[in-house]
């Protein structure tokens, strides 16, 4: 079964609890926000991004 949309999540190094930042449709726009976030975000920040697919139409229908 093919993911219905994918969502860039972020917790703090150490942390456990997710929190979403953006939902997009493609792998490789979700990808790209990662790569910007982490190019572009100030040096301090200490978030970890992980990009998550959903496969719910529950959860798909919560997310748009």
């Amino acid at each position: 079964m093919s993911p219905l949309c994918y969502k860039v999540c972020y917790t703090k190094k150490g942390g456990n609890k997710l929190k979403v930042y953006l939902v997009t449709d493609t792998l490789d726009n979700a990808l790209w926000h990662v790569r910007w976030y982490e190019s572009h975000s100030p040096p301090s920040d200490d978030a970890e991004l992980r990009v998550l697919p959903v496969y719910s139409k529950k959860e798909y229908a919560r997310l748009w």
